[in-house]
């Protein structure tokens, strides 16, 4: 170990080497409140995410598992996470909008191989040197109620980002994580949360109301706000079909906003310097030449 990268309630994260490889990785060491027979699906699982490739998701390399914890040896990516970097200064529109499409990305990337993240959320999106997001913490939320990590009848997830079904007892599908990246998105485009509340119980009574309106801090983005409403849907249902879809959804409504303010001030522009030359001028003017 070299140092400690940071900690929660579910997991503390290391900075390690790996001396046979030569890398650095990240170790994320999730304390269970009592030792626990590993299960066979948490086993099972981590195969499968061990055996995802993609560029905007953190690599699994190795899970280690004994009586007293569960070790996940991941990809070391040196950078921010989203939510510092939200936390320093406002995101344009432009990066925000990349970062959702990078995030969509490896979301249908995992919904393809049959894998639900179901912790989407701006501490897991990670930012490389270069900007290049990296999502992490795939298989958390499952190696957590494999293992008995949460106390019993605990919701799996972070209430701030969590689509209302799952406070419902529903199982999670892709459609929660459109929810999610549809909130994290909300998020980077008012500054605000989606879902905002003084304590996780508070946030979780609020699950069924209705979706946030940008327009009440963009009052000019009313495509953009109609495009994260439906990301933000109550019924899944009505959410786009894949993070991609939504993703795309944004930057047309992105686009109509603009064309909107475009053609706003073409109609309240002035007359043009052309006509009032046309205009004839008054003889007393003239006069005092």
């Amino acid at each position: 170990m070299i140092r400690r990268l940071g900690s929660g309630a579910m997991a503390s994260v290391f900075l390690a080497e790996d001396c046979e490889l030569g890398r650095m990785v990240a170790i994320k060491r999730l304390h269970p409140e009592s030792p626990a027979e590993i299960a066979p699906r948490f086993r099972r699982e981590m195969r499968v995410a061990a055996s995802l490739s993609h560029p905007n998701v953190v690599t699994l390399f190795d899970a280690i598992a004994d009586d007293e914890s569960v070790l996940l040896v991941m990809e070391y990516v040196d950078g921010p996470t989203l939510a510092r970097r939200m936390a320093e200064r406002p995101l344009d529109p432009e990066t925000a909008l990349g970062i959702v499409r990078s995030l969509a990305d490896a979301i249908d990337y995992l919904h393809a191989q049959g894998v639900i993240h179901r912790d989407v959320k701006p501490a897991n999106v990670l930012l490389d040197a270069t900007g290049r997001v990296k999502l992490t913490d795939l298989g958390i939320a499952s190696a957590a109620e494999a293992t008995g990590i949460t106390t019993s009848g605990s919701v799996l997830g972070t209430p701030a980002y969590m689509a209302p079904e799952l406070f419902e007892g529903d199982r999670a599908t892709g459609a929660a994580d459109v929810y999610s990246v549809a909130a994290i998105a909300y998020e980077m485009f008012s500054g605000r949360r989606a879902r905002e509340g003084g304590t996780p119980a508070a946030i979780a009574l609020r699950a069924n109301d209705p979706p946030p309106d940008l327009r009440e801090h963009r009052p000019e983005a009313s495509a953009l706000a109609a495009a994260l409403a439906r990301g933000l849907a109550r019924d899944p249902a009505e959410r786009p079909g894949s993070a991609t879809a939504l993703a795309e959804e944004l930057e047309a409504a992105i686009a109509a906003d603009r064309e909107g303010d475009a053609a706003t001030e073409v109609m309240t522009a002035p007359e043009s310097s052309a006509a009032d030359a046309a205009l004839p001028i008054p003889s007393c003017v003239l006069s005092n030449r």
